[in-house]
C-alpha cells in the first residue's frame, strides 16, 4: 500500500523563482532587502525600517534570543 507523490523536481529542490527574492527579503515585511544584523545570534534578518518599528523587549524573529544590540551591514 505505497503512496505515489507527482512532485516536479523544482517543488523538490525548492528552485522556485521567487527563492533569491525571498533568501534576501526581509523577515518580517518580506519586501525590503536585509541589511541589519541581530547581536549576539548574528542573524542578518532586518530591513532597516523593520529594525526601526521593532520594540526593544522583542527577541530575534529567527530564534527568540533576546536582542543585544543591532548592526546596520554594508554591502
Amino acid at each position: 500500500d505505497s503512496v505515489e507523490t507527482n512532485v516536479s523536481k523544482d517543488e523538490t529542490e525548492g528552485n522556485t523563482p521567487t527563492d533569491d527574492k525571498e533568501a534576501t527579503a526581509c523577515v518580517i515585511c518580506m519586501v525590503n532587502p536585509k541589511d541589519h544584523l541581530i547581536q549576539p545570534c548574528m542573524h542578518l534578518c532586518l530591513c532597516g525600517s523593520c529594525k526601526d518599528d521593532l520594540k526593544p523587549s522583542l527577541p530575534c524573529p529567527m530564534c527568540r534570543t533576546p536582542i543585544v544590540g543591532i548592526a546596520r551591514v554594508y554591502t
